[in-house]
Order: C-alpha cells, then structure tokens, then sequence
C-alpha cells in the first residue's frame, strides 16, 4: 500500500471515530491531492467546510484543486471567501489571480499579484504569477523581472524558471531560455512541464528533431499532459505533418476540454484546409470556454467571411471588438467585411479606427485605398496606397489600386509605371493586366494593349467570366485596328 493510500485509510478511521472533524477530512483531501484524485480531494474539503464554514485551509486547498480542474469560476469564489474573511491573507490573493490568468482576466489577475505583494513582500510565487500575467498582455520584460524577484526568492521554484524561459523566449533570448529550462530539468528530471518548456525554446529556433525529442519526453513522463501534445501539434503542423498535428491536436482536446487556446490550434489547422464547418465548431468551442476573449469571435467572422456569409462575420467582429478594443485586426476584418458588402464608408471609419491602433499598418491603408478608389475618391486613394507602399513595398495590390487611381486623375504615365511593378511582384496579377490593357488602348498602344489582354485572359480565374468575354472582345477589335493602319 502506498504512503498516499496508508494515509487515506488512517484518515477514514479517524473520520468513523470523529465524524466532525474537518481536520481530518482536510487531510484525507490533501492525501487525494497527492494521489491526483481531484475531485475526491474536493469532496472531502467541501465535507470540511460542511463542518466549518470559515475553515480557511479548506477553501484555500479547494481552490486549489477547482483551479487544477479548471473550474475557475468556483475557485476564483472560494479564494475571494477566504479575502472576505481574512483580507490580510497573501496567499488567497495569490490563489485567486493564478485563477484570473488562467480565466484570461490578466488586468484583474495583476491587481490580486500586486496586492499578494504588498501584504507579503516575499512571496515567490505571487511574483511568479504576476510576471505570469505581464507576459500574457505581452508585457515580457515586466514579466522578466517578476520571475526574477521570484527565483531570487526561492531559487528552486521551478515554475518561476519555466515562465521565464517562455518570455526570453518571446524576447529571443534563446540562450538565456535554455538555461531556465535546463535548470528547471536539473530540480527535477521528472517534471514533464521543464521538457515542454525546452521543447518551445527549440521549437522558436527552429531545432525540430530537438523539440520534438523535448515533447516526447515529456509526454513520456506525464501521460495526460495535454499542453505537450498541443505544443506538439503545432510542432508537426509547421513541419508539414498533418496527420500527426491533427492527433494530437484532438488528443490535447479529449485531455483537457476546457481549453481554448487547444480548440483554436485546432479550428486554425482546419480553416487552413478549408474544412470550415469543423472550423466554425472549434470556434464556438473556444469561445464556450472562454467567452471573454476575442479571439475565438475573431477567427470565427474571419471563417464566415470566407464562406460568403459577411453580415454572420460582422455580428463575431463586433463581439471581439467589445472584448478588445484596441483589437486592430478586429477593425480591419470588419471593415473588409463592410466593403464586401458595398458599405464602403463603414468600411473606411473601420480602416481608420485600425491605423489609429496601429499606424504601422500598411493592411489597413491598403483597405481604406481600395474603399476610396470604389467610391472615387482617386486622389484620396493614391495618399493611401502610397502610404501602403511606403510600410510593405511587396503589397502588389497597392500598386494597382494606385495605378487605377492614377488612371483616373489622368496620370497615366505613373498609372503604367504602377501597373508594371504590381505584375512585377505578382505575375499572376489578372486584375492588374486588365488595368494596364486599358490604359494602353486609351493612348493607342494597340500592341502592347493586346498583349496585356491575353495576360489578362492566361491568368484570369472563373469569377473573371464576364471580363474575359470583354476582353477577348477587346482584342478582336484592336486587332482590326491594328489592321487598319
């Protein structure tokens, strides 16, 4: 019989001998705890708390397992009993932001850190769940520093270097990653959540037979370690492995269903193969199980947008822009919804809304270009495209649009100069060889009209059906032109 087991049958005697002892069913709790029973291990502390209402070690403990269960709406309520009870108590604070981050609540998570440290200024793991929380808002180097002050306080905290070594990783500090990895390995061997963490820092430099060797260990080592095989999927996904990707995509998924980022991984490896009703499922998975992100709304419009269905993806954006406002790619799929629906002026306030967000946007002054050039606002348009080219001078598109324009506002020298660097970048450009056709013949270049239109025709997809007609019409007619002279 294990220790775990010895101690859970001296506990049921204590229990038989002293029916009221929430100590005892506390400790019976904490045996379960350790032989992985969680929701034994919740059973027994809520007994304890049938016994004693404000028996603090008992909420603490059961937030704890609610919160390894995943169930952090009852952990975050247990854990803010304890602070209404005892609001003095660093730990609770503690406990309740590492639910608040992993409920994706990251502004909330850092308030409770902070105050877990201003009660208890050397509490490791309250730094390590506020630097937990800075890198989740993107915040690396704060997170840095936080994970710092925790190892500075409990070197062995093994966690404090794994969370590390994801955020120098985000920073690019490979080096500095695999040592935190490295030495979280070295306190123990056996910790599955050391080698996945090894395993990304590979996976970031691009060392697959390195990372994948990282994952299989660590599922090696902890069986039911959904994060691994999640990390492992996109692993095989990125080196063009589908059917391995997908496996463990799903294996992550039956693991631990309560995970968005998993249903996300896997709606995006479907959407890529335009299976998008299995797309739109994951979504709305991701989005059941964590409904105050906007991601999973995101690329669930962004799915319904390629289907056609433009007013549906409208309706996702909106809801990803109340949860995230300072979403910029949230404006710019709804604004390219809205222009696809002929709203282009609701299209255009979207397209501005992103550049304020994110000035650097050249996707955003593409757009709002096109949006202007529809409702012939050449001049306008031109600005726009330019700024375009300025900030990504490979966008092909922006050449065009802005040699349509140019067209427009009789600028046809610099309309063909345009049109010849749009097709320079993108030779199967059909739209842009149409373009160019037509400022040709405008000016009398018959030949160099008719050549445009056949380029226009080899490259012109379907859709392109009726404009093919026109232009093999158009060659006719400059071919009789042409032998006319």
């Amino acid at each position: 019989m294990g220790q775990y087991d010895k101690a859970i049958a001296d506990y049921n005697r204590a229990i038989e001998l002293k029916p009221r002892s929430a100590k005892a069913y506390l400790n019976r709790g904490v045996a379960y705890h350790h032989k992985g029973d969680f929701q034994q291990e919740i059973r027994d502390y809520t007994s304890a708390l049938q016994i004693d209402p404000q028996y603090l070690a008992a909420l603490d403990n059961r937030g704890m397992a609610y919160t390894n269960l995943r169930q952090l709406d009852k952990a975050i309520a247990d854990y803010s009993k304890i602070i209404a009870i005892d609001p003095q108590r660093a730990t609770a604070f503690t406990g309740r932001s590492w639910a608040l981050c992993l409920s994706g609540k990251f502004q909330l998570a850092l308030a409770d850190a902070s105050k877990a440290i201003e009660l208890d200024p050397r509490d490791a793991d309250a730094f390590d769940t506020r630097g937990y929380a800075h890198a989740c808002l993107g915040q690396h180097e704060k997170a840095i520093a936080d994970y710092s002050k925790a190892i500075d306080l409990k070197p062995d905290l093994i966690s404090a270097h794994i969370h590390r070594a994801a955020s120098l990783t985000a920073v690019r500090k490979f080096d500095a990653a695999i040592l935190d990895a490295n030495r979280a390995i070295e306190f123990d061997a056996k910790s599955a959540e050391a080698y996945a963490a090894r395993g990304n820092v590979y996976a970031a430099t691009g060392e697959y037979d390195k990372a994948l060797a990282d994952y299989d260990k660590a599922i090696a080592l902890k069986p039911d370690y959904a994060e691994a095989f999640f990390h492992r999927a996109k692993l095989h996904y990125a080196h063009a492995l589908p059917d391995k990707a997908l496996a463990d995509f799903s294996k992550a998924i039956t693991l631990d269903p309560h995970r968005a980022e998993f249903f996300l991984g896997r709606g995006r490896f479907y959407e890529d193969r335009e299976m998008f009703k299995s797309a739109i499922a994951d979504y709305t998975s991701a989005i059941a199980a964590e409904p105050s992100a906007s991601e999973g709304y995101l690329r669930r419009g962004f799915v319904y947008f390629s289907q056609g269905k433009f007013k549906r993806a409208i309706a996702d954006y909106n809801v990803a822009i109340q949860l995230d406002p300072k979403c910029g790619q949230c404006y710019i799929d709804r604004a390219r919804a809205c222009a696809s629906l002929g709203l282009d002026d609701e299209a255009i306030r979207n397209c501005s809304k992103a550049i304020e967000l994110n000035p650097g946007s050249w996707e955003a002054f593409q757009l709002r270009g096109s949006c202007r050039l529809e409702k012939g606002e050449f001049a306008a348009a031109v600005s726009d495209c330019s700024k375009a080219i300025e900030l990504n001078p490979q966008c092909s598109e922006a050449f065009n649009n802005r040699g349509f324009a140019r067209a427009a506002l009789g600028q046809v020298k610099e309309s063909l100069e345009d049109y010849k660097q749009a097709v320079k970048l993108d030779p199967t450009f059909a739209d842009t060889y149409f373009n160019m056709a037509t400022v040709y013949d405008a000016i009398g270049k018959v030949d160099e009209a008719i050549q445009a239109y056949k380029l226009f025709i080899r490259y012109a997809s379907p859709e392109h059906g009726r404009s093919i007609r026109n232009a093999r019409m158009k060659i006719r007619q400059l071919a009789r032109r042409r032998g006319r002279k």
